[in-house]
Formats: C-alpha cells, structure tokens, sequence
C-alpha cells in the first residue's frame, strides 16, 4: 500500500528527524511503500531562522541582542549545513508531494496536534483535512497542552473527527480524547519501535568520538550547570561531553558539541558512559542503548514521566539539587525490556492491523 506519513520531518531537532525516520522505516519493513508528506510550511521554517525577522528599528533598539546573534552565526551556520546534509540522506529521497494520493495517510509522531508555533493555532493539515487518503490514522500523535478552553475544546473535538483510527503516545491525551468520546491507542514513540541494533544498522557511527570514556550531557532547556556535569562526571571517573543548543555558543571544543548532526547524536549516545538529559528523546535512546541515565526537566513533563513510568524508571527523574546525591548508578534494563518489549511488539501489530487492506 502507498503510505504517506504527515509530521515534522524536517524540523531542525534532532528527536523530531529520529522518530520521523523510525516511523517510515518500521511501516516500510511491514511491506509498504512509505513516504514523508513534504509539507512545511512557512512558520516553521521561520522557527529555524539564524536571526528572527523583526523590523529593522527592534534591532536598533536592541543593537547588543543583535550583534550577539551575528557573532553565533558561524556556529548556527555549520549545524544548519550538517543537519540539511542528514536530511538530505534521511529525509528528502523519502519524500513525496503534499498533494499525492495515498491508501492510507499517517499523522505522527511528534506534537503535531498542539497549537502550532507562531500562528498559535490548531492546523487542520494535521488531521487530514486537506489531504487525499482513503483512510487517515494517527500514530502516537502528542500534544504540548490539553485544551482547556471550551472554544479550543470544540475545534479539537471536531478535528478529531476526520480520524479514522486514533493513537497517541501520553496518558492524559489519551484520557482527554475518551472524554471527547472517542475510541483511542495508546502507542510507543517511533524512536522505540526501532532497537538498538536495528538503529546501529539504520544510522551508522558518524564523526567525532571521544577516546576516553565520557559522560554525555544532552541539554535542549534550562537545565545543570556545566560546573554540576563536571563534578558528576569527576565523580563518576570520566571525561565529559555537552549537547547544547546551538544559538547559546559562539565556539565548539571537544567538550561542547552544538552543532553536530543527528547521525552524529546517535553516535554519541551509543558510546557514553552515562547519560544526563533535559529531553524525552535523550531519555527515548538512553533506554533504547541500555544506558545509566538521568533525566531533569523543570515542571512536569507528561511524555518524559509516561514513559519512565512505563519502563518502571521513575527513580531516573531527579531535581536539580538532587543531581550530585542521587543520580542513578545502575539500571536492570534486563527488567526495562520485560517491560518494554510488549508494548513495542504491541505498537508495531497496531501498525500491522490499520495498514492492512480493508
């Protein structure tokens, strides 16, 4: 069957790239022909602008933002240029147009459904309207916020409508759409569908990796301290590496990394020693690559915390000031994939079953 599938696939991020990948390729091992919905609008790529459009007289008014934004942009410039070489490879020989016909059109992963940056509104695109399918079906589709507001209610309620089949990954989405009344599954992010050796295979090692044994610190919010990794990583008797955003630095040393590739990411991941994360999809392939992690996020972090819950890895969620007494020593991944591995095998026979011919 021809399958397109509708997410952020060419979001500068390097979470948003893996699951889109892990997505295609798990529907494509099924026996499908599987394609990326090449729709990306003008707000999102907005998003990923080295220097926001703002009229001239905001950047007169705030000439010292401006002239830092100018000395990043050398660091800014060479991820732009190593992700678009990722996708190039990934992404683009896998895509297909917006207006093509499909047998069935796939919406997810990702938080496709939440009000979309920017425009801060609901894109009906993300439900099927507008695209040409015979059937429309979300997989672990997510959200930023639950609508609260009775207007926002509605539209939500509405769009749900155009699915067929609906499966989301967090389990409030998934409690609010029963409330709405509608029959929903739950499924595991892409990122899982894959194991660590299928991911071995499907993104080789790619660049730079240190040769002592390191602690690698993948950092996409406000989150520890150097100085804390530092101490940890002492601690723990290794060298230490940082993932950070690349518009917070205006150079790269072999300890901070921001403009490394996703290949590159996955690369780092299935090397370290011990991982410290803010991300979900830092805590998605920690647990995929079986490593001692932990993982802080200011607030509440619906996806992070359903999946340690899921794993029975709650005690990996720590605060900041716990950082240095209690971070997590060793993990049972032994119990973590007894855990794990049915609702793997459950999300791919979810994918199995709705792909089938009617």
């Amino acid at each position: 069957m021809k399958i397109g599938i509708l997410t952020y696939h060419r979001a500068l991020n390097y979470g948003a790239l893996l699951q889109a990948i892990a997505l295609r390729h798990t529907i494509a091992t099924l026996g499908h022909d599987a394609y990326f919905i090449d729709y990306w609008p003008k707000y999102h790529q907005d998003l990923y602008r080295p220097i926001p459009k703002k009229p001239f007289t905001f950047y007169l008014r705030h000439i010292w933002g401006f002239m830092t934004l100018l000395c990043k942009y050398p660091i800014y410039k060479k991820w732009y240029k190593n992700t678009q070489t990722f996708i190039a490879q990934y992404i683009d020989p896998y895509c297909t147009h917006v207006e093509d016909v499909f047998d069935i059109a796939i919406y997810g992963s990702d938080q496709i459904w939440r009000k979309q940056p920017t425009i801060n509104q609901y894109n009906p695109l993300y439900w099927g309207i507008g695209i040409q399918a015979n059937r429309h079906i979300s997989y672990a589709a997510s959200i930023d916020k639950i609508p609260q507001m009775e207007e926002d209610l509605n539209t939500f309620k509405s769009l749900l409508q155009n699915m067929d089949i609906i499966s989301v990954r967090e389990n409030a989405l998934m409690d609010a759409i029963r409330r709405m009344g509608f029959s929903v599954h739950q499924t595991i992010d892409p990122t899982l569908l894959v194991n660590s050796q299928d991911w071995d295979k499907l993104i080789p090692d790619s660049g730079y990796i240190p040769k002592k044994p390191y602690l690698l610190y993948y950092c996409i919010r406000e989150g520890y301290t150097e100085n804390n990794i530092k101490h940890l990583a002492k601690i723990l008797n290794l060298d230490y590496v940082l993932i950070d955003n690349q518009s917070k630095r205006i150079r790269e040393d072999k300890h901070h990394l921001s403009t490394i590739s996703p290949d590159q990411f996955i690369t780092l991941i299935r090397h370290a020693s011990y991982i410290v994360t803010t991300s979900f999809h830092g805590t998605a392939f920690a647990i995929n690559y079986h490593k001692p992690f932990c993982v802080y996020c200011q607030g509440a972090s619906e996806r992070i915390t359903s999946l340690l819950e899921v794993c029975s890895l709650t005690g990996c969620w720590i605060s900041n000031k716990q950082l240095l007494s209690h971070y997590v020593k060793h993990i049972d991944y032994s119990m973590v994939d007894r855990k794990i591995e049915p609702i793997r095998q459950a999300s791919i026979d979810f994918l199995h079953s709705v792909t089938q011919e009617n």
